[in-house]
């Protein structure tokens, strides 16, 4: 016969083991941080499920597996992009994924996206016309929102998926202006700002979120290759410091509301455009951003490689060829064509 000793350890391990089971149900966060999630499809639950857990939204993909298979609805999953909040239970999570989801309920805004390309890709979603994002993106009151210096918010409207099930245009500005702050103020000042000292002289953090954000847009649009983007912030700081023009062909069709993709072939004609952001005719940094950077080209603004480059040329292949003399870059160019 057992002991009462041997009893209260059985008794322990169960509630332990009770309790261990019920954490994997709880939800993932006590925030309303919002996580956006594309099933494909054809996927399974069980691949949903994994989705779900890698994204941080639930804690085991077990326990959503046996709650979804108990209720019946394990077979009942919608392929699309779903909308999830990190402190929804289980039955959030699985009510969600059982729910069809339409084309105008999200919006995936790439990386170097301009205000145009966003207010192109809004329109065909939700089947509006007209360009009320470009007007209220681009005629901000400076002051209204703190860490925009200016009265255009490019460069300021974090690429990523946003909720446009319940949202207008101003809905789909506040939230990627948020997501900007999130995303890359709070989690990144301190390199920003110390980056903007050093590469600018900016003591004032705005000022010097303001250019590593130019410098950003600048790498988003001109690199193809992701290892090259320290490479290509080295050349913009180098070139720079000697007072050189960027002379960036990216930067020469950019119009505030109205550009989409770089042009295919830059013209001497085109270089010679008189423009505020054209870094052929304009010393220094163009006037603002030339489009939405990713966090992974804002990183390379503020943490460029050291390199004594001044050049660099593309490839067929997108990759670029990076020199350190003019003689150097005129090789490289004939080598290319």
């Amino acid at each position: 016969m057992w002991g009462q000793k041997n009893v209260r350890v059985v008794m322990l391990i169960l509630a332990v083991a009770a309790g261990l089971v019920w954490y994997q149900f709880l939800p993932a966060g006590i925030t309303d941080e919002v996580v956006f999630i594309t099933v494909p499809k054809g996927a399974t639950l069980s691949q949903a499920a994994d989705s779900l857990r890698e994204a941080g939204v639930i804690r085991s993909s077990a326990a959503l597996k046996l709650y979804m298979t108990l209720k019946g609805i394990g077979g009942d999953i919608k392929p699309g992009t779903h909308r999830f909040v990190k402190k929804l239970p289980a039955s959030g999570i699985a009510a969600e994924l059982i729910r069809n989801t339409v084309s105008g309920d999200v919006i995936t805004v790439p990386e170097g996206y301009t205000i145009a390309q966003i207010q192109k890709r809004y329109n065909e979603l939700t089947g509006k016309t007209g360009e009320k994002f470009v007007f209220l993106t681009l005629n901000v009151p400076v002051g209204s929102v703190e860490f925009i210096p200016s009265d255009s918010m490019e460069g300021y409207l974090f690429p990523d998926t946003y909720s446009i099930r319940e949202s207008d245009e101003m809905g789909l500005v506040r939230q990627m202006t948020r997501n900007f702050e999130k995303k890359v103020i709070l989690n990144y000042r301190e390199e920003i700002a110390a980056a903007g000292s050093r590469y600018f002289g900016e003591e004032n953090f705005y000022e010097a979120l303001y250019k590593i954000v130019t410098v950003a847009s600048l790498i988003e649009r001109e690199a193809r290759v992701p290892e090259e983007r320290p490479l290509i912030a080295s050349v913009i700081y180098n070139r720079l410091k000697k007072k050189m023009r960027l002379q960036i062909d990216a930067s020469v069709s950019y119009v505030p509301g109205k550009s989409t993709d770089n042009k295919d072939r830059t013209t001497f004609t085109d270089t010679r455009r008189r423009s505020d952001y054209n870094t052929y005719v304009k010393d220094g940094l163009p006037l603002g951003p030339i489009c939405n950077p990713g966090l992974e080209c804002i990183k390379a603004a503020f943490a460029p490689a050291s390199t004594d480059y001044l050049y660099y040329v593309a490839k067929k292949d997108g990759s670029h060829i990076f020199t350190r003399s003019f003689d150097e870059h005129k090789k490289a160019k004939a080598a290319v064509r």
